[in-house]
């Protein structure tokens, strides 16, 4: 009621969330009723995601008592493509994420990304499209999150492709681990191979499914399948075959949920309400210590994407 973009990370007893909200108090007030604070961090979102540069002298003068040398990140010669880089001056990592889909886009940017690639219709971005994403975010280090497996190799091209750039690839290979990953993200650490670890951290504690539609007859580990069939996948492997989505998703579910605790669901725009409803109530019922978070991906490939962690 207060926020969205909600992201919930369970470690033991100690959980760890992240909102977007205009009422931070209020979080705030209503989270000290189920325990105390370790850390809280507020951060103004608009700001931080504003490409905005600094066209005035005087704003630009009083800038530089707002960030200290301690806080520079960047030095002052730092450029990107010929012009002094703002956001070098105090920014340590950049982020790049690859989408396929304007609501997956959004989840990104809001999770903290500086650059989302959106590939839809299986248009591939190339090392030179991420090389130039690096450069605009003008940070020293640049943690790419190609989101599909068929990608790391052109962020690795990339990353051979410039001495002037430090370009990590962090290897998710779907979006659903690149949302985890990017949840765990802790904009204000020093050190990229923490950051790097707690990412890996997060894709291996996720489990990534997908629900769709056999566009043609063919054949899977000496399954039949028959055009108009819906099909759950887990990687590689056929988990779930149906001629309704919400079984097969249900199915699905039930397989990739075990011993996990959330839910995230990335709806496409071919879902509907009714059946998203139904896989929610069915999901519940079996397994009611589940949270489920919907997003609008945006993507037509897949009816459904789950993350599972």
């Amino acid at each position: 009621a207060i926020g969205d973009s909600i992201a919930v990370v369970r470690s033991g007893s100690i959980i760890k969330i992240h909102v977007h909200t205009f009422a931070p108090d209020k979080v705030l007030s209503f989270m000290l009723s189920f325990g105390e604070f370790i850390s809280v961090k507020v951060e103004n979102m608009s700001f931080q995601h504003s490409n905005l540069q600094f066209e005035n002298d005087k704003i630009a003068d009083k800038s530089k008592l707002l960030f200290t040398d301690k806080n520079k990140t960047g030095s002052d010669e730092s450029k990107v493509n010929g012009n002094e880089s703002y956001k070098s001056k105090f920014k340590r990592h950049g982020i790049i994420a690859v989408a396929n889909g304007d609501g997956i886009a959004k989840a990104f940017t809001e999770l903290g990304a500086d650059e989302v690639i959106n590939a839809r219709d299986n248009q591939s971005p190339s090392a030179y499209d991420f090389l130039e994403s690096a450069k605009r975010i003008g940070a020293r280090s640049v943690l790419i999150f190609p989101n599909n497996k068929n990608y790391i190799l052109a962020v690795e091209q990339a990353a051979k492709m410039t001495d002037s750039l430090e370009i990590h690839v962090v290897p998710t290979k779907t979006v659903a681990e690149g949302y985890s990953a990017l949840s765990v993200i802790n904009a204000e650490c020093e050190s990229t191979d923490e950051l790097i670890e707690r990412c890996t951290k997060a894709i291996k504690n996720t489990v990534s499914g997908c629900v769709f539609t056999a566009a043609k007859d063919t054949k899977c580990g000496g399954v039949k399948i028959r055009r108009g069939d819906v099909l759950g996948y887990s990687g590689s492997t056929l988990i779930a075959k149906s001629k309704s989505i919400t079984e097969c998703a249900t199915k699905l579910l039930k397989k990739l949920s075990d011993e996990k605790s959330m839910i995230t669901v990335f709806s496409g725009i071919n879902a509907k309400s009714e059946e998203l409803n139904v896989i929610k109530k069915r999901i519940k019922k079996s397994c009611p210590e589940l949270e489920i978070y919907v997003i609008d991906s945006g993507q037509a490939v897949f009816d459904y994407i789950f993350g599972v962690e």
